[in-house]
């Protein structure tokens, strides 16, 4: 049939007792792993890659030659805190990289712009930001911490997930749309262009099983290539004079883009599973209340050039929109830092020991990376936005300055919450 197969010890897959004098070596080969028995006696069975799409990877291969009834070798702990890491570091390359186009664009685009009409498009998309942190609500932090811990039903888990959230995130949109013909001018205009990015925002659930299943590497090159298409986008509609609407657009597409594409390499990852009820119940009930903590994180950071929009003028919220693009920019790093941990903390539930280790480990890697750069930016808030932006812009000094006090505090918030 042209189908791959390889050969599995028949324990790894229900779990029995191992043959007595059975250990299993894996063998590797060109296109396909194979384990052969060392015992004269024993077979391996051959299954279809796609029937093996549900295998625990991590639990299956640290019990290769162990009887079923003895207790969990202590190697499995350090090879998932192992593999974390190594999902952490390459999901901060990604993010390093991103990071860094989407700050230049920042500032390329306000340097264009100006205070004044960057103001408006800041104004806009504080509420397209606002919409997405509503339209997740949590969805993808409950997905995650399911999928690592049932192993056999990522497949319904993840349909049941993103149909719930595609709905909800086609209110949200609807929502957003509204609030754009509601405003109008420029700053409404950019809502409604930047809605259907949050309904295509549904599917943001599926790529989580790139965390769940350690191969965070494979969004590599997607995510990289993404945000590079986002920023020559809108670069070029900036420097051809296209104007704001015409940088938003640009953006909702190669946002819409990097969705639709990790989306569909998530679904090549689980079997075929259908959604059920009662699934899209639980999942939604589980997640509205990770979603108000959420929610309620999303609002301290975004809420404020919102509401500002009709408070200060549109020069004045440039200069706080750069200093608090700034501060968004170093605050991503716990977050992505801890997304990465999140498999590793639901798999130690239960082990005291275990989950301080890895949310010890977690809170290093955030004090090494996102401390320095608060307290750097807020001792060169100057040169920084000097440099970054402009001296049109000078005025958010001391602004970024007080932001990056407030963004040094809320470090510790982001592994306790997730804990």
């Amino acid at each position: 049939t042209g189908v791959q197969t390889c050969a599995l010890p028949i324990c790894m897959l229900s779990r029995l007792p191992h043959p007595a004098g059975t250990r299993w070596r894996r063998q590797a080969g060109k296109h396909t792993g194979r384990c052969t028995p060392t015992h004269p006696h024993a077979k391996a069975p051959s299954f279809t890659l796609e029937s093996l799409s549900e295998i625990d990877t991590e639990q299956s291969l640290t019990a290769i030659g162990a009887p079923a009834d003895r207790p969990p070798s202590p190697d499995g702990h350090v090879a998932t805190v192992t593999r974390t890491a190594r999902a952490a570091k390459i999901n901060g390359l990604k993010q390093g990289l991103s990071m860094g186009l989407a700050a230049v664009t920042a500032a390329i685009v306000a340097r264009v712009l100006g205070p004044t009409d960057f103001g408006y498009y800041a104004g806009a998309l504080a509420a397209f930001q606002l919409a997405l942190a509503f339209s997740d609500v949590g969805f993808s932090l409950v997905l995650t911490r399911e999928m690592a811990n049932n192993p056999a039903e990522r497949g319904s888990l993840m349909r049941s997930t993103v149909h719930a959230q595609l709905m909800w995130s086609a209110v949200v949109a609807a929502v957003l749309a509204g609030l754009g013909i509601a405003v109008g001018g420029t700053r409404g205009t950019v809502m409604v262009v930047m809605a259907p990015a949050v309904l295509v925002s549904g599917l943001t659930s599926v790529r989580q099983v790139f965390l769940v299943t350690f191969m965070i590497g494979r969004l590599f090159v997607v995510d990289v290539l993404s945000s590079v298409l986002q920023a020559v986008a809108m670069l070029s509609a900036a420097l051809l004079g296209f104007g704001v609407v015409a940088i938003a657009t640009a953006s909702a597409i190669a946002i819409s883009v990097n969705q639709v594409v990790g989306s569909w390499m998530g679904w090549k990852l689980v079997n075929p599973a259908p959604a059920t009820s009662a699934q899209r119940r639980r999942i939604t009930r589980l997640a509205v209340p990770l979603g108000i903590a959420s929610i309620i994180a999303s609002l301290y950071f975004t809420i404020d050039q919102v509401l500002l929009t009709w408070l200060v003028s549109p020069a004045d919220l440039g200069h706080y929109a750069v200093a608090v693009k700034l501060l968004t920019l170093v605050v991503t790093i716990p977050g992505f830092i801890m997304q990465a941990g999140i498999p590793a903390l639901a798999q130690a539930v239960g082990d005291r020991a275990k989950v301080s280790d890895i949310a010890g480990r977690l809170a290093h890697w955030i004090a090494a990376t996102a401390l320095p750069l608060c307290v750097g930016l807020a001792v060169f808030a100057h040169p920084a936005i000097q440099i970054g932006f402009g001296s049109k812009f000078l005025e958010a000094v001391p602004l970024l300055r007080i932001l990056m006090l407030a963004g040094t505090l809320s470090l510790a918030a982001n592994v306790l919450g997730i804990v």
